[in-house]
């Protein structure tokens, strides 16, 4: 029994130790990881959120290994801690290769710590300097890190962006550089050897903001040939450059403008570059620039790196299209270049809290020609690429419709495919035949059995029988006085042919002309309107809109317009925006650097803002003064009454609330703007007899921006405008109403300089207070109204209005029965008899016999007179017959 029972614990014993053995080994290694799940969280196999955000990939041939390398936000934006690595056999399950460049958090470790001896101890204490200065944990900005092998030199050369205080800025982001590290191995640790700017324009070339080589969002790119390249945002991220490395890839390779560098993209405000190549095109995946926050992605192609760039817009149809799928790109992995298979990487920020950042991996599908498009998958695994390659029907398919038809498409097509020629094929489609009932482009989807159900997208657009296209005017900003032409193209969809009549609904005052078209079937004319605004008026923004009539039918097209005051027109006129940045048409330039001129009678006091250039817009609005603190601008305001005008907005981020103060008091504020809107603000200053000068001081919300992008002065000269209403009805320039109506009179009175200080009004020259009604029994004829307004400048406009009474027999009908209710006769017989003579006038009126009807009305007078002799009726109920009798008498 003992040794049995010894034996059945030491049988036990080791079933336990077995089992506590694979449990730890299931730890070590994690959860295996058998899809992607883009948005998910995303563990290493240590069962840790992977830290590798903005990063890329490089597959190591040498180890048969792919690595990510990316930037670790672990602690958060700051302090940096440096570039993480994981390494991986199947680009779903992830090894920690830990920090492979590490941000070092004192100078002195430099010095003391044996990591960093080592790994710089061929470094004078002058570079060392230099090296913490750039990747220092406490302001040293790392960003979007990526890794490339060079074979000549078997160094693993790695690029970040390295950001941070440069050159007496305080900013994170003043530094623009790139950063470069070599290694021996690709887990690292990577020596950072030094950051350099980059490329910029020769001379003659435009550029936006500062030519001055920045680099900030950036990738790399080795071609089939060994040759690689650094893409990169450049002049504040307006522009995009490509520029070549050297044969050691630790810096680039000239200056040569087309040889060595190219600008890809200028002023299109794109960042977070991804490059790839296939079947002989190159890619360029990128972003727009708005922060945190995701927004449409764009892509580019080009037969060579070098070369010329064409935008082919938006790679995410449909939903998530505004945000690529709620991501920024930072890289695109070339899994098999050959058979079209590529994954793009994108990173699904969260500001709140950087570490629990997701990514966003999606498969890269190849349509037509060019085409790329993002779709989301919640789940996938990589052989779904297998079905990712180019396919391009060489089959006609209807390019649009008509609003209300669906397309006629074949079931067998002719496709090409980069390694299967040319052939024909089955196909079968899907839509939704909903979408085609309204104008827009509906996407269609084309399935191919025989091609592993590979799926194209064919844009068909739904037009309307008529359609009107883009407004295009000769200047995008328009000046009171000028005369303007307004194009735009009216196209014929239907198999008839159709008479065409365009409009302009310009605002009120402009003036323009109706053009009438004989526009043919299937055809399009182009159309050229005068637009003329007035010889003078107050900045606004406002949208023109162009209205084609056809068939007892219409369509419209709109644009935005900006209209201002001449500069000549204006006390002040002040483009403001960034010391480099063109001005507008004769204005003068508001920069940081235009300090107070007593001379020029303007500029900052004390503290001055910031400022950006945004590129885009129009030539107004593309640059702005934008600052947290606020700051204090001076004017020299000339005598008299001016008002103030303000224009305040972003295109690139909606922004808190601009407020204006003027020696102290508010007068002004926008109340936030969306991102891309602008406002308007105004307020009146008064400079006296002799002008004067005021401080206007410009704050923001605690946290955010406020923004300026241009500031008028205008001396009021406009009167108000009126407009007033007659018992709630518009009022001309005159009315008629029954003398059995009162009538009672409103108005608004307007104006858009110095406002209003003042407005009255008179009836019959007797003061009149708004609101009052008047009975008008009896106030036969007519009568005078006189609404004066006077702004605050002192201008004023009267307007007049003639108010004519009238009455009929029927009306005094019902004044009889008025007045018998208030009591106004003495006994019913009285009025009841005045009733019955004026019936007998009406009898003789409806047989349009006039003098037998003039008769009696006298009879009627001389029964009304009889009524007042014997007391019978009030002198007021007689005063209005009597009046009514004389007006019909001297009318008939």
């Amino acid at each position: 029994m003992v040794k049995d029972k010894n034996l059945f614990l030491l049988l036990m014993m080791s079933f336990i130790f077995t089992i506590f053995a694979f449990y730890t080994q299931v730890s070590a290694e994690g959860i295996t990881n058998e899809s992607i799940k883009p948005g998910e969280e995303w563990r290493d196999t240590n069962g840790e959120i992977i830290q590798a955000h903005g990063g890329g990939i490089m597959y190591d041939e040498k180890t048969e290994t792919y690595y990510w390398y990316g930037e670790d936000k672990t602690k958060g934006y700051l302090p940096a801690t440096g570039v993480h690595a994981y390494s991986s056999k199947d680009l779903t399950n992830w090894k920690d290769e830990g920090v492979v460049m590490k941000a070092i958090e004192n100078r002195e470790d430099m010095d003391t710590d044996p990591y960093f001896i080592d790994l710089y101890k061929n470094r004078s204490a002058a570079e060392k300097d230099v090296i913490f200065s750039d990747i220092n944990t406490a302001r040293g900005v790392l960003e979007r890190p990526k890794v490339i092998y060079n074979e000549k030199t078997d160094k693993y050369v790695l690029w970040l962006h390295v950001d941070g205080p440069y050159e007496g800025s305080d900013s994170n982001y003043a530094k623009a550089k790139a950063g470069v590290a070599i290694s021996d191995s690709p887990t690292g640790p990577f020596e950072y050897l030094e950051s350099n700017r980059l490329n910029k324009m020769p001379e003659g070339y435009e550029y936006k903001v500062r030519n001055t080589g920045m680099s900030r969002d950036m990738n790399l790119f080795v071609d089939d040939d060994g040759t690689a390249y650094i893409i990169y945002s450049s002049e504040e991220n307006y522009s995009l450059y490509i520029s070549k490395l050297n044969e050691d890839y630790t810096a680039i390779a000239g200056e040569e403008y087309g040889k060595d560098f190219i600008r890809a993209i200028y002023n299109g405000h794109r960042e977070a570059p991804a490059m790839f190549k296939y079947d002989g095109k190159y890619y360029l995946i990128t972003s727009g620039a708005t922060g945190w926050d995701p927004n449409p992605a764009r892509y580019h192609v080009a037969d060579s790196v070098l070369g010329e760039w064409t935008d082919m817009g938006n790679p995410v149809l449909g939903d998530g299209a505004s945000t690529t799928h709620g991501s920024q790109s930072t890289f695109v992995i070339p899994v098999d270049p050959e058979n079209g298979k590529f994954i793009f990487m994108g990173d699904r920020w969260n500001s709140k809290d950087l570490k629990n950042s997701r990514y966003i991996w999606l498969p890269i599908e190849f349509g037509q020609e060019d085409e790329v498009v993002l779709n989301w998958y919640d789940e996938w695994k990589l052989d779904i690429l297998d079905r990712m390659g180019k396919v391009t029907i060489n089959t006609e398919i209807p390019e649009k419709v008509l609003v209300g038809e669906t397309p006629i498409l074949p079931s067998v097509v002719n496709v090409t495919t980069p390694k299967g020629g040319t052939f024909n094929t089955p196909v079968t489609w899907s839509y939704d035949a909903d979408e085609f009932s309204k104008p827009g482009n509906v996407v269609v989807k084309a399935t191919f059995p025989e091609l592993l159900n590979k799926v194209l997208n064919v844009k068909i657009s739904v037009v309307p029988p008529v359609n009107v296209g883009e407004l295009e005017l000769d200047s995008d900003v328009l000046l009171y006085g000028n005369q303007y032409t307004l194009t735009t193209t009216v196209t014929n969809n239907t198999e008839n042919d159709k008479e065409i009549t365009v409009n302009a609904n310009v605002p009120f005052g402009w003036k323009t002309e109706q053009m009438t078209l004989q526009v043919d079937s299937l055809d399009s004319k182009e159309v050229f309107i005068p637009v003329i605004p007035p010889a003078d008026g107050a900045p606004a923004i406002s949208t023109l809109t162009v209205t084609a009539k056809y068939d007892s039918k219409e369509v419209e097209k709109g644009v935005g317009i900006v209209t201002l005051p001449k500069a000549e027109d204006l006390a002040f006129s002040l483009d403001a925006g960034t010391s480099t940045s063109t001005v507008f048409e004769g204005y003068d330039r508001l920069s940081p650097n235009e300090i107070w001129n007593s001379a020029k009678g303007f500029g900052w006091i004390g503290t001055v803002p910031d400022s950006r250039d945004r590129g885009e817009v129009d030539s107004l609005r593309k640059d702005l003064i934008a600052s947290f603190n606020p700051a204090t601008l001076g004017l020299s305001i000339p005598e008299g009454y001016h008002t103030v005008y303000v224009i305040s907005g972003d295109r690139q981020y909606g922004q808190g609330n601009t407020m204006i103060k003027v020696d102290g008091t508010k007068v002004a504020e926008t109340g936030g703007t969306a991102q891309g809107e602008f406002k308007v603000l105004s307020f009146g200053i008064d400079g006296g007899e002799t002008g004067r000068k005021v401080d206007l001081e410009f704050t923001g919300e605690s946290g955010k921006h406020w923004i300026l992008n241009a500031l008028m002065v205008k001396k009021d000269n406009t009167a108000p405008t009126i407009n007033t209403m007659a018992n709630g009805e518009v009022l001309h320039e005159a009315l008629s109403v029954k003398e059995t109506e009162s009538v009672t009179f409103t108005w608004e009175a307007t104006d858009d300089e110095s406002g209003i200080a003042e407005t009255s009004a008179t009836f019959e020259g007797k003061v009149y207070n708004e609101g009052t009604a008047i009975a008008l029994a009896g106030k036969l004829g007519e009568h005078h109204l006189v609404v004066k307004s006077v702004d605050k400048a002192g201008n004023v406009n009267e307007s007049s209005y003639v108010i004519t009474v009238i009455t009929s027999t029927a009306d005094m009908q019902i004044l009889i029965d008025g007045f018998e209710e208030e009591g106004e006769f003495t006994n019913h017989g009285a009025a009841q008899s005045l009733r019955a003579h004026l019936n007998s006038v009406d009898n003789f009126v409806e047989k349009n016999q006039k003098e037998k009807a003039i008769h009696h009305l006298k009879n009627f007078k001389q029964l009304l007179d009889h009524h007042k002799e014997n007391k019978s009726i009030s002198d007021k109920a007689y005063n209005v017959f009597n009046a009514d009798v004389n007006y019909l008498l001297e009318k008939w």
